[in-house]
């Protein structure tokens, strides 16, 4: 929720252009929640009223393929100026991988089970090795090659 609230609040210091093409709730919580022996993480947001992914890309199914190619190019260039926005975002002091503020990463590549990392990873380099030690563990009887994904400058 602490990233979710970071993006916000950057995009309320943006000029109006960028407000306006851009939509981030606030966040005002977060649960967690047992649905059917599954615990879900929740954030609560504000309401945003406007089309979902899926009221966007529907109708590409059924528009002739110029008009469904105009569309697909419209929405290509609003997830580009989407992430060129949070590209553009400058780092908090001390950011490390995980949620702002600090913590422990939750994705499903660290398991279904416990999407937890096992630890907080404190930069990059440490994130990249343990991802590289549990590679080769798992595939310690297959030939992997391990790849340096650190951005270079």
């Amino acid at each position: 929720m602490r990233t979710q609230e970071y993006v916000h609040a950057e995009l309320m210091k943006a000029d109006d252009e960028t407000k306006a093409r851009l939509l981030v709730p606030a966040p005002f919580g977060f649960i967690e929640a047992d649905i059917k022996g599954i615990t879900y993480g929740l954030i609560v947001m504000e309401y945003l009223p406007g089309k979902s992914i899926r009221e966007l890309i529907w109708p590409l199914r059924m528009a002739n393929v110029r008009e469904s190619d105009k569309r697909i190019t419209s929405l290509k260039d609003r997830v580009i100026y989407a992430v060129c926005f949070l590209l553009s975002l400058a780092l908090p002091p001390g950011t490390a991988p995980g949620p702002v503020g600090g913590g422990r990463m939750k994705n499903y590549a660290f398991g279904t089970d416990d999407p937890e990392a096992p630890c907080q990873f404190h930069s990059l380099g440490n994130l990249q090795t343990y991802i590289n030690d549990e590679i080769e563990h798992v595939y310690s009887n297959v030939y992997v090659m391990v790849f340096n994904v650190l951005p270079t400058i």
